[in-house]
């Protein structure tokens, strides 16, 4: 899909290529071939729908040039917020021959979730590529060295001001010389009007001996989002344990 640029190149290429279109979602950048005018052979029609909320443009069962072996079923969604969601409900066939990511118009900026890679694509799966949250930002140190054998401190703000009752995700990624891959920290942000305590686990507005039911359940081993972690440790020693439970029963007693 473009946006001001033209290309007729039927070969794809990374994302990153001199050659790449700019100003392009590349949804599945592979030699398509929906029925059209010029050629009788092709398969499956591109259809799209519009309104205030999104835009749908889907790829209705295309097949590849190479014969209708390979047929594929996915939509491109995008937000008025600059969201672009890729949904791939069933793609048939080879699907290691394709591009997927986008490029700005000057090519200065992009992003490649895939190229030519055979063990990316699955039924039932979707790919965003979204803006940076407006409710997070790094406050210091989002560039700098670590020299060996000490630490820095990243300082983090998230700002619930204008948001809606949800819950908000996002990743740091950590990039160094040192490691062999990036290091990607999932973000959650719980935005409630019933606020947060520490001790109401299962976030119902006040604790009692349900809450104590799960600290103990959490701290036997059993499995807890993030959230019931930090609203488990009454201490504040990231460590869960009798003393926890030790404290929420003496916090119930005092009320």
């Amino acid at each position: 899909i473009s946006f001001g640029a033209t290309s007729e190149a039927w070969n794809n290429q990374s994302v990153f290529d001199e050659d790449s279109p700019r100003g392009a979602i590349f949804a599945f950048w592979d030699d398509l071939n929906p029925e059209n005018e010029e050629s009788n052979s092709g398969q499956g029609q591109i259809k799209y729908h519009s309104n205030n909320n999104r835009t749908v443009i889907w790829y209705d069962n295309v097949i590849h040039w190479t014969g209708d072996d390979r047929v594929f079923d996915f939509q491109v969604v995008l937000y008025p917020s600059g969201k672009i969601k890729v949904n791939y409900r069933q793609m048939t066939g080879n699907t290691g021959s394709a591009t997927i990511g986008i490029m700005d118009l000057d090519g200065d900026f992009g992003l490649e979730s895939t190229y030519n890679s055979d063990d990316f694509m699955e039924n039932n799966m979707s790919v965003l590529f979204d803006v940076a949250p407006s409710w997070l930002n790094i406050n210091s140190n989002s560039i700098g060295q670590v020299p060996f054998n000490q630490t820095i401190t990243i300082s983090l703000e998230l700002d619930s001001e204008d948001l809606v009752n949800d819950t908000y995700n996002s990743f740091l990624v950590l990039e160094s010389s040192s490691l062999d891959q990036n290091m990607v920290i999932p973000i959650e942000l719980l935005v409630s009007d019933n606020g947060m305590m520490l001790g109401d686990i299962n976030q119902d507005g006040g604790v009692d001996v349900v809450d104590i039911v799960r600290l103990i359940n959490i701290v036997l081993g059993q499995p807890a989002s993030d959230l019931e972690i930090y609203l488990s440790d009454l201490n504040g020693d990231t460590i869960l344990n009798i003393q926890d439970i030790v404290l929420l029963v003496n916090q119930i007693l005092s009320n």
